[in-house]
């Protein structure tokens, strides 16, 4: 099949597969659907990399509240900061979709062990803390742990105003819609203490082309093919679905928050060999550049 042919049927397939999205998805609990599924090498890689910051940027977690966006199934994120040192966490989602018992101690078990072997040692040494600290402070728990999950659309975050030390996310803003972006961002602002840390991996690719967190397969920027009209009528509905904003978009929208960016790191990945900047949509292809797309 010649690719225009491919791009004949792929997009009213999408189109049929958006529509019936709202029927289907809560059917379709399969792995990787809400994220991590608490897996604990993939919680391990998204600690290292929430951790990917400056090396003179470390985060003390002593007695402080934390604020996660988007944990969906995946609570162990939370666990592992207030086994650091915050004294809460809090989840905010926009559905509840965790499973029975995901603020019980004996759900991290595996989580700690792996943390106490030195699994992520980077996250270790960010957030100022270490093996031993990590085991007394689990160990000191009752049965269920001090974590928190609220369901929420972002508009307004469930928490006091300057009472968040660290406000954190994988891949969930590029998921958040467009014209929402902006107030979620400031509603960060609004709740972080000063001196607080907002710390988030943000995925530019196309949500169709991925292969885990550092594969791509085919053209990742394909999503900027179509305008937004067409775009929403093939994903709107789907957890696929996108905001295509741009990396110098954040830079941006967080600055004009009144964040200041303390740390910015990023993974390039190769474009694809059909891609051509031609093929864009309009916006997308008027102001293209590697670093803007990227």
């Amino acid at each position: 099949m010649s690719r225009s042919s491919q791009a004949l049927t792929y997009v009213p397939a999408s189109v049929l597969k958006n529509a019936a999205a709202p029927v289907l998805k809560p059917l379709l609990r399969r792995p990787g659907l809400y994220g991590m599924d608490g897996q604990i090498p993939k919680v391990l890689r998204t600690l290292e990399r929430l951790s990917s910051i400056d090396q003179h940027v470390n985060i003390d977690l002593n007695e402080k509240s934390v604020l996660e966006l988007g944990p969906g199934l995946t609570p162990h994120l939370m666990a592992a900061m207030v086994v650091a040192g915050a004294s809460r966490a809090l989840g905010v989602d926009v559905r509840a979709v965790m499973p029975s018992g995901w603020s019980d101690k004996a759900t991290f078990s595996g989580l700690v062990d792996a943390l106490v072997a030195g699994g992520a040692p980077r996250f270790m040494e960010r957030f100022c803390t270490n093996p031993e600290s990590i085991k007394k402070r689990f160990d000191s728990f009752g049965a269920t742990m001090p974590i928190e999950y609220r369901v929420a659309h972002g508009d307004v975050l469930p928490a006091e105003t300057d009472s968040i030390k660290l406000i954190y996310s994988k891949s969930v803003l590029e998921h958040v819609r467009r014209e929402f972006v902006p107030k979620l961002v400031s509603e960060q602002f609004r709740v972080l203490e000063p001196g607080g840390y907002a710390i988030h991996t943000i995925d530019l690719r196309d949500h169709t082309k991925i292969n885990d967190d550092y594969g791509v397969s085919g053209d990742w920027l394909d999503a900027l093919r179509y305008p937004e009209w067409l775009h929403d009528m093939m994903t709107s509905n789907r957890v696929v679905h996108i905001n295509r904003l741009r990396s110098t978009d954040w830079d941006g929208i967080f600055k004009a928050a009144g964040f200041e960016i303390a740390s910015w790191a990023e993974t390039r990945f190769e474009l694809a060999p059909s891609f051509s900047p031609g093929r864009l949509a309009g916006p997308f292809r008027v102001m293209f550049d590697v670093r803007f797309l990227l």
